[in-house]
């Protein structure tokens, strides 16, 4: 895959630089990504139902109270309408717990968008205690008097095994029932059963046709994935250009991996001119909302002084954002400028600390380093054998520097060693066994 990995002596394979695979990003309700070495999948939260506030445009200060009594009076649009004032505090402070009161009274009378409501606070735990069996029997109710939000996101709790057991061909059933008529979302998502195949077969020509129906509708989550497409040149020829097309749209409307998936064309110059500046601008723009491959490569930016002036402390500031939100690359750079004393007070048994949480979800460059820190005893204490053992786990991944330093090592430990080595080798891959 796609990436920059920089070495600096005597650690080996140092800082693994997260200029990464471009990553996809399914929402509003599924989010997918490449991490460094590995697809992640990141499932986002059902998405609040459409129809906001526009409904409530009507509703002056003045006629609130208006609203209120009718709502007490049990007329089940104001009883819905005050529940999304409640919720999106418009016209009267937030108020979730008051939000769920009023939908479930609205839902109770069968309100189709008010039912839809009360399933996404119960998937959410908004207002009222997290119970995804509740959201599920809400969102069917309205699901089946045809409400497209509902269906959607019956759909996704299908999908994802959710309050019901996971069920691809009903998730499929349901998104397709939105998106007949024309919710972008489940056209988003059906993209995403084809591309993947999760309840038919992998088929990329049928994502794209998806894929495209939503990004045509302005769905800034079919308009990422569809460039992914252009971009790995899956049921279409590859076209980068496509590609930055499509991710510049989503981007434009605040998508965070398109911002990042953006940036990183600018970074390889893969569609548009190559332009560090505006690889940076765009990383910062998707990190500064949380996602954490754009931040590991902010803090790249920063370290490299590449679209910016070079900035150590920021880039250990990033770096930490990344890892604080578990990401394997953000961990093992951090403990790289741990070792460096780069931005950082230097610090072995932080640098040991930071790579060990890495090496552990599988990244090889934090293995490879904890190989060398217990060779040497920097920060731990002299261990052949844990270092032979994550020195073997490198080397099978491939680095070939692990391979000469296991085989260098082997010469000087004991019989017993090596077969203590080997069996926390054994342990380790049985206690893991998809980071190999």
């Amino acid at each position: 895959m796609l990436g920059l990995e920089r070495k600096s002596a005597p650690i080996a394979a140092a800082l693994l630089i997260a200029f990464v695979a471009v990553p996809r990003q399914l929402s509003p309700l599924s989010q997918f990504a490449l991490a460094q070495e590995k697809e992640t999948r990141e499932v986002a939260a059902l998405p609040p139902p459409p129809p906001a506030e526009s409904q409530l445009l009507g509703v002056t200060s003045s006629k609130f109270d208006e609203l209120r009594l009718q709502a007490l009076s049990g007329r089940v649009e104001a009883q819905y309408l005050l529940g999304l004032a409640y919720d999106r505090g418009r016209l009267v402070a937030r108020n979730l717990a008051e939000a769920v009161r009023w939908y479930r009274a609205a839902a109770e009378q069968g309100f189709a968008s008010a039912q839809t409501a009360l399933g996404y606070l119960y998937h959410h735990g908004l207002g009222v205690e997290r119970n995804d069996v509740e959201s599920v029997r809400w969102l069917r109710q309205a699901a089946e008097r045809g409400d497209p939000a509902a269906q959607n996101n019956l759909g996704f709790m299908y999908a994802e095994g959710l309050g019901i057991a996971r069920d691809d061909n009903a998730g499929l059933s349901w998104y397709r029932a939105a998106g007949e008529q024309g919710y972008a979302p489940a056209l988003t998502n059906l993209g995403h059963m084809y591309e993947h195949g999760n309840g038919v077969s992998v088929d990329y020509s049928a994502a794209l046709h998806w894929y495209r129906l939503a990004a045509e509708k302005g769905d800034a989550s079919g308009q990422n994935n569809l460039a992914h497409l252009y971009s790995e040149g899956h049921g279409i020829a590859r076209d980068y250009g496509e590609a930055a097309r499509w991710y510049r749209a989503a981007a434009e409307q605040d998508l965070p991996a398109a911002q990042f998936n953006l940036a990183y064309l600018y970074e390889l110059g893969k569609g548009v001119s190559k332009d560090f500046v505006q690889a940076f601008t765009w990383y910062q723009k998707s990190a500064e909302q949380g996602f954490e491959m754009a931040q590991n490569n902010l803090g790249t930016c920063y370290f490299s002084g590449k679209g910016v002036e070079r900035d150590d402390a920021l880039a250990a500031k990033w770096y930490r954002a990344a890892a604080d939100r578990g990401l394997a690359a953000g961990q093992a750079n951090l403990a790289f400028l741990y070792l460096m004393g780069a931005g950082v007070t230097r610090s072995e048994r932080e640098a040991e600390k930071w790579f060990l949480q890495s090496a552990e979800q599988g990244n090889v460059a934090a293995q490879a380093n904890l190989g060398q820190l217990y060779r040497a005893g920097r920060g731990v204490g002299l261990d052949y054998v844990q270092s032979y053992m994550w020195y073997s786990l490198a080397a099978a991944a491939g680095n070939q520097d692990s391979e000469r330093s296991r085989k260098e090592l082997q010469q000087i430990m004991t019989p017993h060693q090596v077969e203590e080595a080997q069996r926390r080798i054994t342990t380790w891959l049985t206690e893991h066994p998809t980071r190999h």
